[in-house]
């Protein structure tokens, strides 16, 4: 049923870039990582002006740009199997809030649960370099937030595919590590 919500939502903005067509109308998230969904807005949805899937976020400025300055749509294709696209680093977080942050150490997934979606829109496990997390995690402590909870769809599976043998309790420890006053959870 999420999907057709999503569609629906989408049609919604049918009569808004009829009223303005110089509007830009993008499409993000896990559903659109699915070629037959991009294919369903491509050929369904003319007024979209661009698709990105989950791994591709990191390419949104670069995506919006190319819209405006070209005048084109982009349907950007998505790799869910393809492992060596890693994690995208160094993109601008917005924080929704100045005492709680949430910090994302791995993205994806390798346990094909019958009722999931996730593996196949979101590929699977790739975690973030540890140094890069420390360093965010310290950025958070010196900014005073009180609650940094570190998110991934199976935290338990941190660093297995690192190679390193750097775990998630390792991963913890070197938080707890960190000066500040703060909480440190996970989900």
């Amino acid at each position: 049923h999420a999907e057709n919500k999503a569609l629906a939502a989408i049609g919604s903005f049918k009569d808004l870039k009829k009223s303005r067509p110089g509007l830009i109308i993008g499409v993000c998230g896990c559903m659109t990582s699915q070629a037959h969904q991009r294919e369903t807005i491509k050929q369904s949805y003319p007024y979209v002006t661009f698709v990105l899937g989950t791994s591709s976020l990191h390419q949104f400025p670069a995506v919006l740009w190319d819209c405006i300055d070209r005048h084109r749509r982009m349907m950007l294709p998505e790799c869910p199997d393809d492992v060596s696209r890693g994690v995208a680093e160094g993109v601008p977080v917005r924080r929704g809030s100045t005492y709680r942050a949430w910090v994302s150490v791995m993205y994806g997934c390798n346990n094909f649960c019958s009722y999931c979606i996730v593996p196949y829109v979101r590929g699977r496990e790739r975690s973030r370099e540890p140094e890069k997390i420390l360093a965010e995690v310290r950025e958070l402590a010196q900014a005073g937030y009180k609650e940094i909870t570190l998110l991934g769809q199976n935290v338990n599976s941190y660093g297995k595919d690192l190679g390193t043998g750097y775990d998630f309790a390792d991963l913890l420890s070197a938080i707890d590590e960190i000066e500040g006053d703060y909480l440190i959870r996970f989900m």
